[in-house]
């Protein structure tokens, strides 16, 4: 690629001053982008590159003989849980699934309000005490509001 401006032109990685770049040093230039961009893309689709690759970068696997190893057979997604909290409500929260096999995420987040600074949040959180997931909304101001929702992972 050329990059020019009104001190320099350059060709990464190389910078040639505008008073050297003449009609024949361009072409040497874009002959050198073209054989290099060609010889990248020749090896990006030559199979046989990507076997000589994978045999040659093989990455040595961990064993896990004696290791506590759970097996994932399933996965399934969680229907939306959400929560709103408006008017200076503070800290709401609603339980969600239990954490034994699972992992949520927040999914939406939308804060608004009138005053600044604009006291709001969202959060997904887990209770080790309980196990169980949480999904939290907070408004911390009049006419403030926040807007949660959230997903979760279960395997089996």
């Amino acid at each position: 690629f050329f990059f020019a401006s009104s001190s320099f032109i350059s060709f990464v990685p190389f910078v040639v001053p505008p008073k050297m770049l003449t009609l024949g040093n361009k072409a040497v230039l874009v002959a050198v982008f073209v054989c290099l961009s060609w010889a990248v893309l020749a090896s990006e689709f030559n199979p046989h590159f990507a076997e000589h690759e994978a045999q040659t970068h093989k990455k040595p696997q961990p064993s896990l003989e004696g290791r506590n190893v759970e097996a994932v057979n399933t996965l399934q997604v969680s229907y939306e849980y959400s929560l709103n909290s408006t008017n200076n409500q503070g800290w709401l929260y609603s339980p969600m699934i239990s954490g034994r096999n699972s992992a949520c995420f927040l999914t939406y987040n939308e804060v608004w309000g009138d005053k600044t600074p604009v006291r709001g949040g969202c959060e997904v959180y887990y209770d080790s005490s309980t196990v169980y997931w949480y999904i939290y909304a907070f408004s911390g101001n009049t006419y403030s509001s926040s807007w949660c929702k959230s997903r979760c992972i279960i395997w089996s």
